[in-house]
């Protein structure tokens, strides 16, 4: 079953919450690049998904559910645990979950992997704007089986996140398609991608890795260094060009590299240090909120208001009292 617009009425997980609309196009160009193979184009045809697409595959040996967020605009997120191993990628944007007083964070070009009845929800009970996929399986039940390690590492291990696995995404993107498709031999083609899936993620875990999980330890340090001087000084940031000079680029090429090892472009990179720095000070003082916006480097209090409730749900006022 597919459904990419009204969630049904009782959800297997609260990921199936309100959705924000997203360019039909963009994800078109996504969904059949995936899809298409080099010399021939794939019978699967590419999905036109608007916000939220989730498809409940019992059907399916070991996969329970599978779906993709790409909203621009936060999207709820409760406490919540499942049954199965949720694995998760983030193709861009930057999403943070909470696992009791652990944070896991993910940039774009990130997965987490969450092993059955781990209760863990959003920051601040939402998820921000973002490129989302995700998963539910269920290991023990994949065809083919998975080995003794995989299994391990997916439904007794600790949670974790890593850099992606090479090519995920159009995995995920297979997945969805032929979940959603009525072609000959459905059910084998899924179960032997969500098995794949599986795998790709497995192969990630701690345990198979030299380093710890995620980008920050394996960024170049010319592109580190220039993420920690744009968000140094957040009122007057340098701009974008004379750090492409500084590290010898131009600034297209620039804004390509920062992206591909931060997992956000640099302008989104500032715009959430800010609205980080904007949030601490709601909590922690009672300057006056045009005052905070202005000396963050917010154009108005009106911009900062929309930027502030696009990427957490609340307007400034909403969240300081909240937090107090």
């Amino acid at each position: 079953m597919i459904d990419t617009h009204t969630p049904p009425p009782c959800p297997p997980c609260p990921l199936w919450l309100d959705v924000s609309v997203v360019r039909r196009s963009a994800l078109q160009r996504h969904a059949m690049a995936a899809v298409d193979m080099p010399g021939h184009r794939s019978r699967i045809p590419a999905m036109s998904r608007i916000g939220r697409t989730q498809i409940s595959t019992r059907d399916i040996p070991g996969l329970e559910q599978v779906g993709h967020d790409f909203h621009a605009k936060t999207l709820p997120l409760p406490e919540h645990a499942h049954r199965g191993t949720e694995v998760c990628y983030l193709a861009g944007g930057e999403v943070v979950w909470l696992l009791g007083g652990r944070r896991m964070r993910l940039v774009g070009g990130m997965i987490s992997v969450m092993q059955p009845g781990v209760a863990h929800r959003g920051e601040m009970d939402a998820i921000a704007p973002s490129d989302l996929y995700w998963a539910v399986l269920r290991p023990r039940e994949l065809r083919p089986a998975l080995e003794a390690d995989a299994l391990r590492t997916l439904t007794s291990g600790e949670p974790y996140t890593a850099a992606a696995p090479e090519g995920i995404g159009g995995l995920f993107e297979r997945l969805l398609a032929e979940c959603g498709a009525g072609l000959p031999a459905r059910r084998t083609a899924a179960a032997a991608l969500a098995a794949l899936l599986a795998v790709e993620c497995a192969r990630s875990g701690p345990e198979r890795r030299d380093k710890p999980s995620g980008r920050k330890e394996s960024l170049p340090s010319a592109v580190e260094a220039a993420a920690d001087r744009l968000v140094a000084d957040l009122e007057d940031p340098p701009r974008i060009r004379d750090l492409a000079r500084e590290m010898g680029l131009g600034p297209t090429r620039f804004h390509a590299v920062f992206k591909e090892h931060m997992g956000l472009t640099p302008a989104d990179y500032l715009r959430r240090a800010r609205l980080a720095r904007a949030r601490e000070a709601l909590v922690r003082t009672r300057e006056d909120i045009t005052a905070l916006a202005i000396r963050l480097g917010f154009p108005s209090s009106q911009y900062f208001a929309t930027a502030f409730r696009r990427y957490t749900g609340l307007t400034p006022s909403e969240y300081r009292r909240r937090q107090r």
